[in-house]
């Protein structure tokens, strides 16, 4: 093990004030989001997952741009 180095860390009581879904609950409890919803419905998810914090990742590129560069 050379170059490693393993550290740990101290376990910290779980802060039952933080809210993990404080963003996507805007979609996912609000029934004003119904639309939403719907789709997050339609991909799979259950009620149960409506719960849960609601994370996304998309890459930054956009392949339009590649288009508009050439007509310019």
């Amino acid at each position: 093990m050379s170059g490693v180095q393993i550290h740990s860390l101290s376990k910290s009581p779980p802060n039952n004030n933080v809210k993990l879904n404080k963003i996507s609950s805007q979609i996912t409890q609000n029934k004003a989001q119904g639309g939403a919803q719907a789709m997050l419905y339609a991909i799979g998810l259950q009620e149960a997952d409506m719960d849960k914090p609601q994370i996304g990742i998309s890459p930054i590129w956009w392949e339009a741009a590649d288009i508009y560069r050439e007509s310019v």
